[in-house]
């Protein structure tokens, strides 16, 4: 008979043939080793909906660990997925989504033992056409993020600097000229700054975020910088790569998930009524867009850049 068994080496060289293993679920019933998984036909639906029309499907309780969907339309749209240890009483999580006009959505996250329902609320526009498919099951880890939820890279460089000066890095609100999507706020996965000046160049570079602003000036959280006050270096390079992004999220004038204790407030160069320069053109700033302070003390002029990855997130905190 011939063996169908591998055989696994040990210390010193043993070797044993491996056991076979029967995994079952807790009602004795054999399961796959893969992931699997069903539909939830009370939370899919093909029905087009009407301008500012809603889909509420029903609360779902199973012991899936994992919940998923994909969802497509051709109108701007809200999707909300709902979960609820109490079968809908009381909801602990209500992740949020953003769906973009044609583009195919897919998501997937730890569920548990809890109830969940999904929610759509399409815009201003009647669909011509929608798919939503919701699944959950087991094993569904691990999967690709999709290109739309991918870091996306951004580069400004300024040159003959010999004044202090302001430019956008990341415009939040636009999703036509920058290449992320959600617009709650920005999250920085990296960040590359390079200054090359003469021997006897002061100033530093910074980078923040807008935390109020009006017609007249307004308030800016530094997060990243480089200084070359006290430094003869004709070269200096910062190259951040962060294990978990920054989120830089904001309420109330203050960043939601960064302390810092580098601000500028009352910057009259930067308000509502003027533009700045942009890695896409001259920009109008807002709450919540990233901005560089190119800022010069003495000597000759310099010039530098600021890149890095970052993403968009629908949560404004």
């Amino acid at each position: 008979m011939v063996d169908q068994l591998p055989n696994l080496t040990g210390d010193g060289g043993r070797g044993v043939e491996v056991t076979p293993v029967l995994a079952v679920d807790q009602d004795g019933n054999p399961v796959s080793a893969g992931g699997q998984g069903s539909v939830d036909a009370a939370n899919s639906t093909d029905v087009e909906l009407t301008s500012s029309g809603t889909f509420t499907g029903e609360w779902v309780s199973n012991t899936d660990p994992h919940i998923g969907f994909n969802v497509k339309a051709d109108q701007d749209g809200t999707l909300f997925v709902d979960i609820s240890p109490d079968g809908g009483v009381t909801i602990t999580l209500s992740k949020q989504y953003d769906i973009r006009a044609g583009e195919a959505r897919f998501d997937a996250f730890v569920k548990g033992p809890r109830s969940h329902r999904v929610r759509y609320v399409n815009g201003g526009s009647a669909q011509g056409s929608f798919v939503l498919s919701t699944f959950t099951g087991s094993g569904l880890y691990p999967f690709a993020i999709s290109d739309r939820d991918a870091p996306k890279f951004i580069a400004y460089s300024g040159s003959g600097i010999s004044g202090t000066t302001y430019a956008m890095l990341v415009d939040l609100s636009d999703t036509t000229n920058f290449p992320h999507n959600d617009t709650g706020r920005i999250d920085l996965y990296s960040t590359f700054l390079l200054v090359d000046k003469a021997a006897n160049s002061a100033g530093s570079v910074r980078l923040g975020v807008i935390t109020r602003i009006d017609g007249t000036d307004a308030d800016v959280s530094l997060v990243q910088g480089v200084s070359f006050t006290n430094t003869s270096d004709r070269s200096i390079e910062r190259d951040r790569i962060f294990d978990h992004p920054l989120k830089l999220g904001q309420s109330g004038g203050e960043l939601t998930d960064v302390a810092t204790a580098f601000k500028l407030t009352g910057v009259t160069a930067i308000n509502t009524g003027l533009t700045l320069p942009s890695p896409r053109g001259n920009v109008t700033p807002a709450l919540g867009d990233v901005v560089i302070q190119f800022a010069y003390t003495s000597g000759s002029a310099y010039n530098a850049s600021v890149s890095g990855q970052y993403a968009g997130n629908v949560s404004a905190t």
